[in-house]
């Protein structure tokens, strides 16, 4: 078993660029896949009054054999994701201050993620939550 490793791991650096999954040979970086199993969010952008029950749409095109639905909040310089939530339909397990809540307060609005993990494919869709309306107790600017 540790020869096929070790053969593998020889022989695949000798491959040429023009096999890596992510470039042609023109250099030019490959096309955006288009979504196998996720639908396109009608609005990419979902508006609510503070206080109302909002729910962000993940909506599965076609549902593989063995698969994970992963929500997570993307913080605002898109560096980082907080997960919220992970299901396969029938489980779900949720993370953090968010994944508990069964309504959204100060820091539920913003961009999210919702992303479908099929074995070693994702795919996901970005959903941004505006909420309208003044808070109580009043807020200093980007805090809620």
């Amino acid at each position: 078993m540790h020869q096929l490793l070790l053969l593998v791991s020889v022989c695949l650096p000798s491959l040429p660029a023009a096999f890596a999954i992510y470039q042609r040979r023109s250099g030019d970086p490959a096309p955006t896949p288009r979504l196998q199993y996720l639908l396109e969010p009608l609005q990419e952008v979902v508006q609510a009054q503070r206080g109302a029950t909002v729910t962000l749409p993940c909506v599965l095109r076609a549902r593989p054999p063995h698969y994970k639905v992963k929500w997570s909040k993307v913080e605002p310089a898109g560096l980082l994701e907080s997960v919220i939530l992970i299901t396969n339909g029938v489980q779900h397990k949720a993370y953090g201050p968010l994944g508990g809540r069964a309504r959204l307060r100060r820091g539920g609005r913003g961009r999210s993620r919702c992303q479908l993990v099929n074995g070693l494919e994702d795919e996901s869709v970005s959903l941004t939550l505006q909420l309208e309306g003044k808070s109580w107790p009043p807020q200093r600017p980007g805090q809620g």
